[in-house]
């Protein structure tokens, strides 16, 4: 199932869609068998990785550039230990509340 719809002001599909994936650090021990836990993904769609990344920008003022690294992956922020994630949508259960203001067309939550 493919998104189409016909509206210049939310989305040309081009068969990708992308999403923002959100982690936390977590630490087992000082140190030791540190990483990132998967906590889901938000609800909100963008029409390319440029979006969602000024998107988080937009809201993470406190932090340097989601794609600051060129790896379209934020830094994880010491007081919450989240991290954002660009990612292609592939038809993820997306949960977790979008930043901000958004628009909803079809069920569907676009950047406002």
């Amino acid at each position: 199932m493919n998104i189409n719809i016909k509206n210049t002001d939310i989305i040309e599909d081009d068969n990708k869609n992308f999403i923002l994936e959100v982690q936390q650090f977590t630490e087992t021990k000082p140190g030791v068998n540190n990483g990132f836990k998967h906590i889901g993904y938000m609800d909100i769609l963008f029409i390319n990785k440029k979006e969602a990344c000024l998107y988080y920008d937009k809201y993470h003022k406190q932090m340097r550039s989601l794609n600051a690294h060129k790896t379209w992956r934020s830094d994880w922020n010491s007081e919450t230990k989240l991290r954002y994630i660009v990612r292609e949508y592939n038809y993820e259960i997306m949960k977790i509340k979008p930043f901000g203001e958004y628009k909803t067309i079809n069920n569907i939550n676009y950047v406002k």
